[in-house]
């Protein structure tokens, strides 16, 4: 018999439930002390409803890795307003990094710290693979006026990624392990003029420097 809509809703509820419990007992206890049992008691689920979903802690540890990323990739796409000028191009992407993870410490910890386990990023490999790829390719599409008027130097997605969000994201690990002496909110825009002047063509930057 085919499920209902109320049925696949009321799973789809129990899935994220689990996903929740699992990202509270990750963060309150660590990934390798916490079992499935802890998950199960937070949670509220049924045994048969969590074996359903997920087969093993790592399988879940790294949905909800997946869960993360998804989440920070779909705001961050959200924010990118078109038709705005290149300098505010630049701080909207610094300033969603640094607002996302202040507005969700634990996601962003778990992000963080699960990365290094070579047993989840192996799970997920291909598919957070897949995930990066369309959402740099979507980043750098928004990103082509601004390349192609001159208005920004255009360079690999890699060092794109470096320059605009490398150093708000070793400043976010900072803040979470509560090392960063400053507010993510007053770093924002230090951190957004920093990486505005490093994607400035080298052109302006010569006559900046030559006006000075």
């Amino acid at each position: 018999m085919p499920r209902t809509r109320a049925t696949h809703a009321a799973s789809a509820g129990r899935r994220q439930d689990i996903l929740l419990a699992a990202l509270d007992c990750f963060g309150r206890t660590g990934f390798a002390a916490t079992t499935m049992d802890d998950i199960l008691r937070r949670s509220g689920a049924s045994t048969g409803s969590m074996y359903h979903h997920f087969g093993s802690k790592d399988e879940l540890a790294a949905a909800l890795y997946v869960e993360a990323l998804r989440d920070y990739q779909a705001g961050f796409l959200r924010a990118l307003v078109p038709r705005v000028g290149a300098r505010r191009a630049v701080h909207v992407m610094v300033q969603y990094h640094l607002d996302w993870v202040r507005r969700y410490p634990d996601w962003a910890r778990y992000l963080l710290d699960m990365g290094r386990h070579a047993n989840l990023v192996s799970a997920t490999r291909e598919q957070v693979a897949a995930m990066n790829r369309d959402f740099s390719a979507e980043i750098v599409a928004w990103l082509e006026p601004y390349f192609a008027r001159g208005e920004l130097r255009r360079l690999s997605s890699s060092l794109l990624y470096a320059l605009v969000l490398g150093p708000a994201q070793y400043l976010a690990r900072q803040w979470l392990d509560g090392r960063a002496g400053i507010g993510l909110a007053k770093a924002s825009g230090l951190l957004a003029d920093a990486a505005w002047r490093a994607l400035q063509p080298a052109s302006i930057s010569r006559g900046k420097r030559g006006k000075s």
